[in-house]
């Protein structure tokens, strides 16, 4: 709870009054670190839980792969996957591989990322497509046609799919794919949910909604993101990200 509302503090002060710790703190504790940014402090912490001689079972692997792939820590991602199957002996879920195909993909090992999964005991998933197709205007665009066949094959009703396959083909000219997933769209009535997310500051959190301009701050929060923006630009990773930002909002 005091992770969604932002509040690492609360959580942090709350784990460590425990006197008595499960495998369930654990893992909620690292999930905690991770969706927070704190992905180091994750992987820290649970080396500290396998000192403690606390079995590791599939759900904390999850959190920790999660931990590695928010912070791009591709090398420790794959120890940990090595280590979840050749030393614990757990069989990889679909979340574990989805975690290893979003840090592969993101490191630009795109072929490696398709590579594993076709290689999986399992069937992949839109939602594994779906990583694969966010990256391939950045580090694939060969791939862009099978992924996104195989995202419409599996869920072509899906709007935030329906909406990437879209914004990833109009950048190269692709226009009879946009057309189609458009018109698809509006005959379904098919609409994608507004995201939000929510921050504390201070004693006071704040959640923000896609397209909302009701925040009371919203003219210095529209000024600072402007700045750092014409920041991200100068050195040029808006150039790299932003089509793949845009498919994801």
């Amino acid at each position: 709870m005091f992770a969604k509302c932002g509040d690492l503090e609360s959580a942090s002060l709350m784990f460590n009054q425990l006197r008595k710790k499960c495998i369930i703190t654990w893992t909620s504790m690292v999930a905690v670190l991770a969706f927070n940014g704190q992905c180091k402090k994750a992987l820290t912490l649970f080396e500290e839980m396998y000192v403690e001689r606390i079995q590791p079972d599939d759900v904390i692997f999850i959190a920790v792969l999660s931990a590695c792939t928010h912070g791009g820590l591709i090398e420790q991602g794959q120890r940990v996957f090595s280590q979840m199957v050749k030393q614990f002996y757990i069989v990889p879920r679909i979340e574990h591989y989805g975690c290893m195909i979003d840090l592969l993909s993101g490191a630009g090992k795109l072929g490696e990322a398709h590579t594993l999964s076709t290689s999986m005991s399992m069937k992949p998933n839109a939602a594994l497509w779906a990583t694969l197709l966010g990256f391939c205007k950045l580090y694939g665009q060969e791939m862009l046609e099978v992924v996104t066949k195989k995202i419409l094959e599996l869920e072509p009703s899906n709007p935030a799919y329906l909406m990437m396959v879209s914004n990833l083909n109009a950048p190269i000219g692709r226009w009879e794919d946009v057309l189609n997933v458009r018109a698809a769209m509006n005959k379904e009535g098919i609409q994608k949910v507004p995201g939000s997310s929510s921050i504390q500051v201070e004693n006071k959190v704040h959640e923000f909604l896609v397209k909302n301009t009701k925040h009371k701050n919203r003219m210095e929060i529209f000024k600072t993101l402007d700045s750092l923006y014409d920041q991200l630009k100068t050195v040029g990773i808006m150039e790299k990200r932003e089509n793949v930002l845009l498919g994801m909002a």
